[in-house]
């Protein structure tokens, strides 16, 4: 193993102490930062909770295939590429809703929006073009 190289046991390991410390992040800020918005409190404590529960599975039951390989990172980076495309159509929608104003949206809640469609259709393109064996 090189220099750089790290094990995947390692890996998940790292993983889930970074979850544990953006979990702890989540719940310090209310305290520290008294006026923050508690939309900032819940995105850290939710990301956190999922990033240990990712490393903890993954230390417990290791997956039996290389998780990056030639076919994984060429469907991670479609499905990425198709996720931006509806990311930009989104942005597009948004500014379209806003100007007829059929919805007035604060820039918060354009954000969130934007945020859940991003990895929403990243995570849905990707899962659908694993079951669909290829990208083409």
């Amino acid at each position: 193993m090189s220099a750089g190289m790290v094990s995947v046991g390692n890996r998940y390991a790292v993983q889930t102490l970074i979850g544990l410390a953006v979990l702890l992040t989540g719940v310090v800020t209310p305290l520290l930062w008294p006026t923050a918005s508690p939309w900032i409190s819940l995105f850290l404590m939710l990301a956190g909770i999922g990033f240990c529960l990712t490393g903890l599975v993954m230390l417990w039951k290791p997956p039996k295939e290389p998780v990056h390989d030639e076919w994984t990172r060429k469907i991670r980076a479609y499905a990425f590429s198709y996720a931006w495309m509806v990311t930009f159509f989104m942005i597009i929608g948004l500014y379209v809703v806003q100007k007829i104003q059929l919805v007035l949206l604060t820039a918060e809640e354009t954000l969130v929006v934007l945020f859940f469609a991003t990895t929403l259709s990243g995570g849905v393109l990707q899962w659908h073009f694993v079951r669909r064996g290829d990208v083409e």
